[in-house]
């Protein structure tokens, strides 16, 4: 009897170790086996379609089309689920009048839409769409969302910081690309695989992602995220396969945030730490767009398996160990195993969520109500562009770093600062600062002095022509 105690004893030990070991261990496993599922429905039900339509006349018969498809591009939802980013290209309007004079027709009443789709594939619906701010320099516009989108479950992405963007991670680009413009239009996603060729790209004067994953027209303002559905970039544009083979650019989530952080827009990021499985994620500041990049190497663990199995090896060494030491203090006289009352200490507490430098948010000027001023250009480049205004003062101008209206840097009759708009005891006014005049309703107004602003005038410079919305 004494023996058969000595022996379930013995092996109530050896199954407490083993448990103590291995429990951990199963875990991790079961972790990284669920993380190599890739969540392709979540990422494409962040991703919508935008498109543009508009009025089309023709200038020989006079008939007239309306909502007429002009042109497709992809978005994704961020913030709060309230608005998404897109490729300024997509919604510029400057091409209007090439197509006008190559057609012979008119175009008019500009708008665009978006559509969206749950995580079952189910279109939620057709939504106007208007834009609020954008950065023609990085080729970023952030548009509106309708609160119908978020609440049919879609959400908005979080972001990798630039550090954690490695060359030859797996990549995968999402959005619409050759979307047919019939009656019957065709509205899927695409999703295509490749992997980071370079970090840190510069390509027209933004930092992109050099990636071999397919990007083509259609697919500009969509997501290009990684394995667990955190986003690296937003699509850009392609090299011509008559030049080069699998050169394709995204916009850096380095430049999208610090965006949005311009627009006062929530930023998401994936967990910040780095697991077992090999799984990388971001914290809550903005990473440095210089920050030094390590290429993968190829003596490096090539997927999350070679983890596990390490783990294991080192699992079963220290079991073995713990059952051999315990074996040989049975064996002896009046040796014991006691494992209660050892309780280890930890004084790390929140050592990791204290030590992050918290995010500094821009503070913006004075804030109005969304959309209560709006300019809408009438002639010029701008012609059927609505840009609401949301703080003030704002300014017009060829420096993309300050104004909130950009001209090209070589726009003839335009400065620098051209103008200023500004809000003061419930009044808006505008300030002309330039070398060549501004004008509101066709008169050359005094330089720096403020010159009231009402509803329906028009606001001009260097043969640009803006309608002023004021919505009381």
């Amino acid at each position: 009897m004494r023996y058969i105690k000595n022996f379930i004893k013995q092996t109530s030990y050896f199954v407490l170790f083993a448990t103590i070991l291995f429990l951990p261990l199963i875990l991790l496993c079961s972790k990284c086996l669920a993380d190599e599922t890739i969540p392709i429905d979540k990422m494409k039900s962040s991703v919508g379609l935008v498109v543009r339509v508009a009025d089309i006349q023709d200038r020989n018969t006079g008939e007239v089309n309306k909502n007429v498809p002009l042109g497709t591009g992809s978005c994704f939802m961020v913030g709060n689920g309230d608005c998404a980013i897109t490729n300024c290209h997509v919604i510029a309007t400057n091409d209007l009048q090439s197509i006008m004079q190559a057609y012979a027709i008119n175009i008019s009443n500009v708008q665009f839409y978006v559509i969206f789709f749950d995580s079952s594939g189910r279109q939620i619906g057709e939504f106007i769409t208007n834009v609020i701010d954008y950065n023609a320099a990085k080729d970023l516009a952030l548009i509106t969302l309708p609160a119908e989108i978020a609440n049919a479950g879609v959400e908005p992405v979080k972001f990798l910081k630039d550090s954690q963007i490695k060359v030859l991670m797996d990549v995968y680009a999402v959005g619409f690309p050759f979307t047919d413009l019939g009656k019957e239009m065709v509205k899927d996603h695409t999703v295509t695989k490749g992997v980071v060729s370079k970090v840190n790209a510069e390509a027209n004067g933004r930092y992109c992602v050099q990636t071999d994953a397919s990007i083509n027209p259609g697919n500009s303002g969509g997501a290009l995220y990684d394995k667990h559905g955190n986003l690296i970039g937003v699509n850009t544009c392609g090299v011509n396969h008559s030049i080069g083979e699998g050169i394709n650019f995204a916009v850096q989530s380095g430049e999208v945030i610090s965006f949005l952080n311009a627009n006062h827009i929530p930023v998401a990021f994936a967990d910040d730490n780095t697991d077992a499985c090999g799984n990388s994620g971001g914290n809550n500041t903005e990473d440095s767009m210089n920050s030094e990049v390590q290429p993968v190497s190829a003596n490096s663990w090539k997927s999350s398996t070679d983890g596990i199995l390490v783990v294991l090896v080192v699992a079963c060494i220290l079991l073995a160990i713990s059952v051999g030491v315990y074996i040989t203090k049975v064996k002896g006289k009046n040796n014991s195993v006691s494992l209660a009352g050892h309780r280890p200490q930890s004084n790390s507490g929140n050592l990791l969520a204290n030590s992050l430098p918290r995010q500094r948010v821009p503070q913006g000027g004075v804030r109005v109500a969304d959309g209560v001023f709006t300019l809408t250009g009438v002639q010029g480049s701008f012609t059927g562009m609505n840009i609401p205004f949301h703080s003030f003062p704002a300014s017009i101008g060829r420096d993309t770093a300050v104004c909130k209206v950009q001209f090209a840097p070589n726009t003839k009759g335009v400065s620098r600062l051209h103008c200023t708009i500004s809000f003061n005891a419930g009044v808006f006014t505008v300030t002309d600062s330039s070398t060549y005049g501004t004008y509101v309703n066709g008169s050359k107004i005094a330089p720096n002095v403020p010159t009231r602003l009402s509803n329906g005038d028009k606001l001009a410079c260097a043969g640009e022509v803006f309608r002023v919305t004021i919505r009381q």
